[in-house]
């Protein structure tokens, strides 16, 4: 898909529901969805059409993974959005602008890259300086809630030509913020790509 009415077609927002679809089908909001599909998603593609789409709310739930962490969550319908634009474009369109070794959410990618060429890395700095080199390990704090808008707007106005497209993303991005105009929500596919692609 190159284009807005590619990604906002009622093709495009169909294939992405059955996507939604997966390990969901005994949710009730999924199957309340299903039960008017055509009309909702006829309703959705038009508020995507004329710039009427919002998100609406965020619920929020933590979860323990290593550490406690606040998980940002969006309505089964905003899932839908999501994954239309992701894979029908925003997902695509990135990979062809990330570091090689950049694994993290990538489509054959993933820890076992990572480590491969962590210890590739090690040996070959080994071989060339014994012991007379470091690596550093590190970790940013609150890192989706640090993400700047205006930062992310700017360097996908560089890669991203459709007006269009770019009023969509900014709407993602813009429905929610931890402080100052900061922050990504943690449930947003959108944001683990706005993340990888920042720091590409």
């Amino acid at each position: 898909m190159n284009n807005f009415q590619d990604i906002i077609s009622f093709k495009a927002l169909y294939n992405a529901n059955r996507q939604c679809l997966k390990g969901k089908r005994t949710k009730k909001e999924a199957i309340d969805y299903q039960l008017n599909l055509g009309v909702n998603l006829t309703d959705l593609h038009y508020r995507l059409k004329y710039q009427k789409y919002r998100i609406e709310k965020y619920y929020c739930f933590m979860i323990h993974d290593l550490k406690e962490r606040e998980i940002q969550a969006i309505s089964y319908e905003d899932r839908i959005v999501q994954r239309a634009v992701c894979d029908g474009y925003l997902t695509p369109l990135l990979q062809r602008h990330l570091y090689f070794y950049n694994v993290a959410c990538r489509k054959d990618k993933g820890t076992s890259l990572a480590m491969n060429y962590l210890k590739e890395s090690l040996q070959a700095m080994w071989v060339k300086y014994i012991n007379e080199f470091y690596a550093i390990k590190i970790d940013i704090k609150k890192f989706f809630d640090s993400m700047d808008h205006n930062i992310i707007k700017e360097k996908l106005k560089i890669i991203i030509a459709d007006v269009f497209i770019l009023q969509l993303l900014e709407t993602i991005i813009d429905s929610y913020h931890h402080e100052n105009q900061k922050g990504l929500p943690m449930g947003n596919q959108t944001s683990q790509s706005f993340c990888a692609f920042i720091f590409k």
